[in-house]
């Protein structure tokens, strides 16, 4: 899904030029298809009754994101600004016609660097809900790797979606 947060966040950095500088937020991308299968599977299962399970995978640093929009968009990428500076730069400088806009608030409100905080662990496993899906439900884990969103953002360059800028 080419308007999801994360893609429209790839299209406001391209759009206006920077990217939050050290950037080490983790994503935790499921593709929503996945996501609704597991959790229907899981639903319907009668060992699930009572149980918690945890979705919070597939960790990838946003730095790999944006080291593949610096490699693959050479000079679209112009600045890196610190963490403090993000919202008042996207606010000032998203363009109205963006198709990020209608996201411009929460893309301004990004957290892009953990400095000393923390992310909190979930109390339940993640590989409690992995041996649950593969043993009990047979369905494998969908592991979203490095090359999984490489691969998705020379998708959105080749077919034109991170490379235009609004007129």
């Amino acid at each position: 899904n080419l308007l999801d947060f994360i893609n429209l966040l790839l299209l406001a950095e391209v759009e206006i030029g920077c990217i939050v500088e050290n950037a080490d937020l983790q994503l935790h991308p499921i593709p929503v298809d996945y996501c609704a299968k597991a959790i229907v599977t899981l639903a319907m299962h009668p060992d699930s009754s009572g149980c918690c399970f945890n979705f919070y995978g597939n960790g990838v640093s946003i730095s790999h994101l944006h080291d593949a929009l610096v490699q693959r968009l050479p000079g679209v990428v112009k600045k890196k600004i610190e963490q403090n500076n993000w919202k008042q730069y996207v606010l000032n400088n998203l363009p109205e016609n963006s198709q990020a806009w209608r996201m411009r608030d929460n893309i301004a409100s990004m957290i892009f660097t953990n400095g000393n905080f923390q992310q909190r662990k979930s109390d339940v496993r993640i590989e409690m809900t992995k041996d649950f899906l593969k043993e009990k439900c047979n369905l494998n884990w969908f592991e979203v790797t490095e090359q999984n969103l490489i691969k998705s953002i020379e998708y959105m360059i080749n077919i034109g979606f991170l490379s235009r800028r609004p007129s």
